[in-house]
């Protein structure tokens, strides 16, 4: 039987949690899409009122991006 020997470098546990916490944040981040998706999908009224407007779809899409930059330059 072989015996390795292992090393720990402390660089690598700084990424490893700082990815954990990358991943978590996508995780919350598709949990929140799919909770939004499926309310809007489930009302008729909310769905006629996005789609019915091209102005009310290019707005939610502004404030999308804009809510993307907010939260990337934090």
């Amino acid at each position: 039987m072989q015996s390795y020997r292992t090393v720990a470098y402390p660089g690598v546990s700084v990424a490893s949690q700082y990815m954990r916490q990358v991943y978590m944040w996508m995780g919350a981040g598709l949990l929140a899409t799919a909770g939004v998706a499926v309310g809007v999908a489930s009302s008729p009224q909310l769905m006629a009122a996005i789609f019915s407007s091209s102005l009310i779809l290019i707005l939610l899409v502004v404030a999308q991006f804009g809510l993307v930059v907010a939260l990337s330059a934090a």
